[in-house]
């Protein structure tokens, strides 16, 4: 990195803890539906919480939510080079499959990609708020939700009809076509839309001049009925195709050019039946939600062909009940009895060989009680306990559980935080069952079905500070959480042939600080910001020492500046993304053995602007990697460098 990049870097990574939670985190009065079993203000969370609203989104302007969310303290992003590339993300050290990722409340981690949500192809469109809590929420949420949880909140359709349309092209033959139509009245509602992003794609391997193209298309829709004051019928659907061209690593163990390549189907659904009775008093809710995913993988050159899909189907049951007393304080109380059944269903196809059959098809139910209580002692002190139990047909039964307070403190409206919690992850259907044959090119993949669940525990505490005419928002918040019986994927034995996932011995530990602002200042201008430190660390099982923990930077920070013109005509706006050095794992020819590389830190310049041309019409343009970054954030996958976008978008219903 250039001295004058890493003098930036400095600069902000020494200024940002003075800012600091969480890009648009707005006003404590904010209401969540992610932090608990029952919405609740945010000042009454006892979590890390960050709201990522509508305006936000739509000021960044970026194609995909992975890019949103690299702004969030806490968040690590690793995409695999260029447009519709695996895309993980990891929360406070842990792994990507440690992070539940909910859409409108629907869980859409996908059980054939070892439980990971792959956000290559989540795109920004049509989503209203994006809300990211932080910390081990399995008391509340199962399995997937041990180091966090993400829901992407979509928009829905008014009392007033809307019809919009986006069209996009820039860099890397990229092109991005959106179209949306709602109609609503006073006892119902129905919002649909479709678009399509399709890109010549740039050059991930190291070596040769192939660009890895995709194309994808996401038509989604949701819908909501009044059959009565206080019943409420509701569904969310999205499906979502994509083509990807790969570079394999088979035989070098990082990419070179292949004719690889990989089509891939999500579908989400989820029906829902809400009743409201004594006046919110008491709330019901039955859901019944589906997700089904696909991926079909081949590269003739280096003779590989599979096809892995999976299938969840969940029915679930909750009631609230709110009541108050007043003994010695008032206080008002919330109790939640949630119960859940769900069957996943694993399968997986490809050619026999004489290394193996890795046809196969699996099944796994799991049962899931919570029960959370809530008590707002004075209008001041939220305490919040909750627990789970995880009935599962393949382990032992499982119960974690979570207790928080939050106190509003009556001067300058300060609100401190205190949790503690426990989670679990269960052993995916990859890690117990997968196949892969690795033929003349490198191991077999076995799969190890003797695994074991995964087990954390953590606390936090954290200080919320609204300042300024709650003009500014700050926070920070202390972290620390130890994992035992964490899941090695893809331990090869002695003889470089097979290749299985264990339970590793020993704890990890991971800890740090995170910090974040956002500000409303004068002229115009809008601030956010984030920092966070980060310390992951593992047992060596060789040495006995311990050792950093990979693709986890210890150091990451964002800054975004924008302006609005006062009519709102124009928007201006620039952002700055930080990632320090981190190591990452190569497996190399000839015994394919684990090592561990160098990853070099980066900065990444953008801008963006927008201008009204007329009501309803709207220019927009952004710039990434403005100073053509060379950067990698896997190893052997090249990043994009710099690209520029050009936009129109028309309201045809401007309110």
């Amino acid at each position: 990195m250039p001295p004058s990049r890493r003098s930036l870097a400095f600069l902000f990574v020494a200024c940002a803890p003075g800012l600091a939670q969480a890009a648009a985190e707005t006003a404590l009065d904010t209401i969540v539906v992610t932090a608990s079993r029952q919405p609740i203000e945010l000042a009454r969370v006892g979590a890390s919480v960050t709201v990522l609203d509508r305006d936000f989104i739509e000021r960044r302007q970026a194609m995909f939510v992975a890019d949103l969310l690299r702004a969030v303290p806490g968040v690590a992003v690793s995409r695999s080079g260029g447009l519709g590339k695996q895309t993980q993300l990891r929360m406070r050290g842990a792994e990507g499959n440690h992070v539940m990722v909910l859409l409108d409340g629907i869980e859409i981690n996908d059980l054939a990609g070892n439980d990971e949500f792959d956000f290559a192809n989540l795109t920004t469109a049509d989503v209203e708020r994006i809300e990211v809590v932080r910390g081990p929420q399995s008391a509340l949420w199962g399995s997937e939700a041990l180091a966090g949880v993400i829901n992407i909140i979509t928009r829905k359709g008014g009392a007033e009809p809307a019809a919009e349309l986006t069209l996009e092209a820039g860099s890397f033959a990229t092109t991005q076509q959106r179209v949306a139509m709602a109609v609503g009245g006073e006892r119902g509602r129905l919002r649909v839309g479709v678009g399509r992003i399709d890109s010549g794609g740039t050059n991930v391997s190291r070596f040769g001049d192939e660009d890895d193209a995709y194309h994808g298309l996401t038509i989604d829709a949701n819908g909501a009925l009044e059959l009565t004051p206080g019943l409420d019928l509701s569904f969310v659907l999205r499906n979502v195709d994509s083509r990807t061209e790969n570079d394999s690593g088979v035989v070098t163990g990082v990419p070179v050019d292949t004719p690889g390549i990989s089509d891939s189907n999500q579908t989400y659904l989820g029906t829902r039946a809400d009743l409201s009775l004594f006046d919110g008093r008491w709330t019901q809710r039955a859901e019944a939600n589906w997700t089904s995913t696909s991926t079909d993988t081949r590269d003739p050159a280096v003779f590989q062909q599979g096809t892995t899909s999976g299938d969840r189907y969940e029915i679930t049951y909750q009631s609230s009940v709110w009541f108050e007393t007043s003994i010695a304080v008032p206080v008002r109380h919330g109790v939640t009895f949630a119960t859940d059944h769900e069957y996943q269903r694993f399968r997986q196809r490809g050619p026999v060989t004489p290394f193996g059959d890795p046809n196969q098809e699996r099944g796994m139910h799991n049962t899931g009680i919570t029960g959370e209580y809530r008590a707002t002692l004075a209008g001041q002190l939220d305490l919040a306990g909750s627990v789970r139990r995880d009935l599962n047909s393949d382990f032992r039964d499982v119960t974690t559980y979570r207790g928080s307070a939050a106190w509003r403190t009556p001067w300058f409206g300060s609100v401190v935080s205190l949790a503690y919690a426990t989670g679990q992850k269960a052993p995916t259907f990859i890690e117990r069952f997968g196949f892969a044959s690795g033929g003349l090119f490198g191991p077999v993949f076995i799969g190890n079905a003797g695994l074991e669940p995964e087990h954390s525990r953590g606390w936090e505490v954290g200080l919320r500070q609204p300042l300024w005419g709650d003009r500014l928002h700050l926070a920070v918040t202390w972290f620390a959480e130890r994992l035992e019986d964490e899941i090695f994927g893809y331990l090869v034995d002695a003889t470089g042939t097979r290749a299985t996932a264990i339970n590793q011995g020993g704890t990890s530990r991971r800890g740090g600080l995170e910090f974040a602002a956002d500000a409303t200042l004068p002229y115009g201008l809008l601030l956010d910001a984030s920092y966070t430190y980060l310390d992951a660390t593992e047992l060596d099982r060789a040495t006995g020492l311990r050792k950093d923990e990979v693709r986890r930077p210890n150091h990451q920070a964002s800054l975004a500046l924008d302006w609005r013109s006062p009519a709102a005509r124009w928007t201006v706006g620039t952002f700055v993304t930080y990632s320090g050095a981190f190591e990452d794992l190569v497996f190399l020819p000839p015994s394919y053995a684990q090592q561990r590389v160098r990853m070099d830190s980066y900065v990444l310049v953008g801008g963006n602007a927008s201008l009204t041309v007329a009501r309803g019409i709207e220019f927009h343009a952004r710039i990434e990697n403005a100073f053509d970054e060379h950067y990698e954030e896997l190893f052997g996958f090249r990043a994009p460098g710099l690209a520029a976008y050009l936009g129109l978008h028309i309201d045809f219903f401007p309110h």
